[in-house]
């Protein structure tokens, strides 16, 4: 399901991206990229959200690379791909997000720097630092 969605944000299909997302999802950019308001709340929010970066970015790709499930939380290690709109600077970020899920629907997904920033958050093992996980390199 979450890889759905990022196969629905690279191709640029919204309505694909949050047909799995709550009516009152929360959408935390959690400082990864400045500029964006630190929440975003229901699909209003998470519309906003979308405007924002595809305002801000002529090309966005989002790779992920490793899924760690646990409990009701998803930790998903990604790539950032983006061209800036305008400037034509491209820029290449590892990031990480953490969905948390209530009855197989997103309820909230939180952006981090680092895999140590989202587990100490979201009260995650530190094994999963360690990179235990699947991976799709």
């Amino acid at each position: 399901m979450v890889e759905e969605g990022y196969d629905a944000w690279n191709r640029g299909d919204f309505d694909a991206m949050v047909k799995n997302m709550a009516d009152d999802a929360e959408w935390r950019t959690g400082g990864v990229f400045p500029d964006f308001d630190p929440v975003y709340r229901g699909y209003e929010g998470v519309r906003r959200f979308w405007d924002t970066m595809h305002d801000a970015w002529e090309l966005i790709e989002i790779r992920p690379r490793r899924f760690v499930e646990h409990g009701d939380k998803l930790l998903i290690e990604s790539r950032f791909h983006g061209k800036g709109r305008g400037s034509g600077v491209a820029v290449e970020l590892d990031w990480v997000q953490v969905f948390t899920f209530r009855d197989d629907v997103v309820t909230r997904i939180a952006g981090y720097p680092t895999v140590e920033d989202a587990c100490a958050a979201e009260m995650l093992p530190d094994s999963i630092a360690a990179g235990n996980g699947r991976t799709d390199d």
